[in-house]
């Protein structure tokens, strides 16, 4: 699948969520929710993924997490805000979806 089409279906069920709760719910909700979306609508993805830092030739794992990592190339970012402010946004809704592809070995 490509980057593009991957990411048009988790936009898509990032919609079905937001649709559903609406605004004002936690972060972690709209996790849950989108984790159970995604299975529903049959994409593969791995959850809070580990994403260890490069360091002076070393891996160490910084506590860095990756909130959905889609068909092994899409990087998601979950984020609940109270406000959005009048900036220019590609996306505007109450979770902040955040898709990227990736290289994550």
């Amino acid at each position: 699948m490509l980057h593009e089409a991957i990411t048009e279906r988790v936009l898509g069920a990032a919609m079905k969520v937001h649709s559903a709760l609406g605004a004002g719910c936690l972060e972690s909700t709209y996790d849950a929710c989108l984790r159970y979306q995604l299975l529903k609508d049959g994409v593969a993805f791995e959850h809070q993924r580990r994403l260890p830092v490069l360091y002076d030739g070393v891996q160490v794992d910084a506590g860095y997490r990756i909130d959905f990592l889609v068909e092994n190339c899409v990087i998601v970012e979950l984020k609940a805000v109270e406000k959005f402010s009048f900036r220019p946004c590609p996306l505007r809704s109450s979770t902040a979806l955040v898709a990227r592809p990736c290289s994550v070995r």
